[in-house]
């Protein structure tokens, strides 16, 4: 059977352990220095494959700012655009994972993995 759903908890988790495991690779910032604007399509077009969408950019630097924003705010206004911090968090994510992607494991992980010992 396929899922339908997901609670947010679990993704909560797979957030948690995504950025337990970046920093244990010493990673604690978001080098922001070489990139600013990015390809989006947003939430809704990314989802709408019965059309060709055109792409639009997004500015790091703006998501950032206005994350910040969002959070500083109470949580009732939180509640209500939650939407609009999740589509900026997005560019945060995919400028992170675009800051990684060229990472190989550690030395000491690849130890582990051959004498056949995981974290799983």
């Amino acid at each position: 059977m396929v899922e339908t759903s997901v609670p947010l908890s679990e993704i909560r988790t797979w957030f948690n352990a995504t950025f337990d495991a970046l920093e244990r690779r010493g990673e604690t910032h978001l080098d922001m220095s070489n990139k600013d604007f990015y390809w989006t399509f947003g939430a809704e077009a990314s989802f709408d494959l019965t059309r060709t969408q055109r792409a639009g950019t997004g500015s790091l630097y703006d998501d950032v700012l206005d994350i910040r924003r969002d959070i500083a705010s109470s949580l009732d206004e939180r509640a209500t655009f939650a939407w609009h911090t999740l589509e900026h968090l997005g560019g945060v994510v995919l400028a992170l994972s675009a800051q990684v992607s060229s990472y190989k494991a550690l030395p000491e992980l690849n130890s582990k993995t051959e004498e056949g010992e995981t974290d799983a």
